[in-house]
């Protein structure tokens, strides 16, 4: 069956399978697709709750199968054969190394999937897409609460933010977004809140007291408990006043991503939105060096899809995508430059035939607040 494939592995670290079952299964375990039928192997440990729970269409355990020989690889081996009637198997590219070497030695032929082992991913259904407008809510509340503490925030004369009687630092308001995320069923992990020159480091976590007059990008990405569903959004942030230069380049970031947002619809290429915003971003006075010691500009993709991970396929970069109706994407440009810091705004879009729909719609804000 040339349309096989075979996965072994779990849901927490294979997302693809957690698409296919719709189930937490946190122990290794084997999972045959063929066509739209798919079969797993599993322990006698899952296999009652799998039954119920899953979306698995025959699930057998371990225990069941009788071999020779005891070994997980005979039973596996005996599993293959009843079910696919073949030595020759397709496997997505992380598929572990020490089982693919046991399978060659009993006279398989694997081969490794060239394309996306699960395209259908890249086009989210009705559910999907509901499950990241759930996590997105959150998210615009989650928004509302750092606009609360920076607008209740006072700025020391060193020009360090105090928020309640103590310095306002990254860790402290990182601590706050995802507590909040964690008692709304979201899990956040490795928020970013980075200030100033940190900010022009585009994955910087963040550290140490935030600063007045200084652009603050909080970049938060939490999923769903249930569901396992994200959401992706990016705000930058200035508490107290902005100079001329850090207003034209917060503008800029802003215009170009309505600029993409204008032409984000299905049969673009998603190579040539990134080509015109950084050609926008150059007309505006903004050049971009990925190559330079420490790089500036915009020298990351122009955005990507989320699901069930934060960076899955397509990608808005400098690769050929022909954006499809059902593509759920960010939009996130930014500029960095170490001697002013870096502006991201990043919002999520579900493409269709005729325009962009911003999901994120909902998540309003002040930028600059005084």
């Amino acid at each position: 069956m040339s349309d096989a494939v075979l996965f072994y592995s779990n849901t927490k670290i294979d997302k693809n399978l957690k698409y296919l079952t719709n189930c937490d299964i946190e122990d290794d375990f084997c999972l045959i697709k063929s066509g739209i039928r798919t079969i797993a192997l599993v322990s006698a440990l899952e296999i009652n709750r799998l039954k119920k729970e899953s979306m698995i269409d025959e699930i057998y355990s371990i225990e069941q199968l009788h071999t020779k020989r005891s070994d997980y690889i005979s039973r596996l081996d005996k599993f293959i054969q009843q079910i696919l009637h073949s030595k020759t198997i397709t496997v997505a590219q992380n598929f572990p190394f020490k089982l693919a070497s046991e399978l060659t030695s009993l006279g398989y032929t694997l081969n490794p999937s060239q394309y996306s082992i699960l395209p259908e991913r890249e086009l989210k259904n009705e559910n999907e897409i509901s499950a990241i407008n759930g996590v997105l809510s959150t998210i615009a509340r989650c928004f509302n609460l750092v606009h609360s503490i920076l607008a209740q925030s006072t700025i020391s004369k060193t020009g360090k933010l105090n928020y309640n009687g103590r310095t306002l630092t990254s860790e402290f308001l990182r601590h706050e977004i995802e507590q909040f995320c964690y008692q709304n069923q979201l899990i956040a992990d490795r928020t970013i809140v980075s200030c100033g020159k940190q900010s022009s480091d585009p994955h910087c976590q963040g550290y140490g007291p935030l600063l007045s007059n200084e652009f603050i990008v909080i970049d938060l990405f939490p999923y769903e408990k249930v569901s396992g569903y994200y959401g992706d959004i990016t705000r930058t942030f200035l508490k107290g006043h902005a100079s001329a230069e850090q207003i034209k380049m917060y503008n800029t970031v802003r215009s170009s991503q309505e600029l993409c947002e204008e032409h984000l619809t299905a049969g673009i290429n998603g190579k040539d939105l990134m080509n015109s915003v950084l050609s926008f971003l150059s007309k505006n006075g903004y050049q971009t060096d990925r190559s330079a010691e420490v790089p500036y500009g915009m020298f990351h993709s122009l955005g990507h899809g989320f699901g069930l991970e934060i960076h899955e396929h397509p990608v808005l970069s400098n690769k050929d995508y022909i954006l499809k109706k059902g593509n759920v994407v960010t939009l996130e440009p930014g500029l960095y430059y170490p001697e002013i810091g870096g502006v991201r705004i990043e919002d999520d879009f579900l493409v269709t035939d005729t325009r962009a729909i911003k999901l994120s719609d909902n998540i309003q804000y002040d930028w600059m607040i005084e």
